[in-house]
């Protein structure tokens, strides 16, 4: 019931979505008239947002596919900066309206990695947009992004560790100043749904 509850909404969402996508489109294309300076660097963001919110949609489809474990990663070269600038852009109108300043601080040289871009932005968009959520006027949202190195760990313990050869990789930070949680509700951050507190 779920996963047809899911699609079913999902379907009915990208009708319209894609009507405002295809206006947008026409828009930039100057259809209507040309457009100046910010005018056209609004409707810019609209069919970029409108193309990431059609995205997001179509992933709910995936839903089935993910409980299953049959869900295939699209992966890409990542521009770290470039995405975490893209959030932070996303996330501007909402930051300012409660006067919470946004940061964006990403290492000047990371590694080569591949991502599914998508899945990566949604990810990072959740925890910012929490981030922006509770924390309070006059308050700070760092987004980073430093280069790191992973261990290979089979299970082997501290042995296997110290053969690994590890591997580089880009570790993403969302910091705030804002309430933060307990310690005893971080091992449930990971539960489908959870929340601490409804209100």
């Amino acid at each position: 019931l779920k996963s047809n509850f899911l699609a079913t909404v999902s379907h009915e969402l990208r009708t319209p979505l894609t009507s405002i996508i295809g206006y947008s489109e026409m828009l930039e294309s100057g259809i209507a008239g040309e457009l100046q300076g910010e005018q056209l660097e609004f409707v810019q963001t609209i069919r970029t947002k409108g193309d990431h919110l059609l995205a997001l949609i179509t992933s709910l489809l995936d839903l089935s596919k993910l409980e299953q474990g049959t869900l295939k990663l699209k992966l890409e070269p990542l521009d770290a900066r470039a995405m975490l600038e893209d959030v932070a852009k996303t996330l501007g109108p909402t930051a300012s309206k409660k006067n919470v300043r946004l940061e964006v601080k990403v290492d000047a040289e990371l590694p080569e990695v591949e991502v599914d871009p998508v899945r990566m932005r949604q990810i990072l968009w959740n925890l910012s947009e929490n981030a922006v959520k509770f924390t309070p006027p006059s308050g700070t949202v760092h987004l980073g992004a430093t280069a790191t190195e992973l261990e290979d760990d089979d299970g082997g313990g501290l042995g296997a560790v110290l053969m690994s050869t590890p591997r580089r990789a880009i570790a993403f930070t969302i910091r705030d100043t804002g309430i933060g949680m307990p310690r005893d509700e971080l091992p449930k951050i990971f539960d489908a749904f959870y929340q601490i507190d409804g209100s």
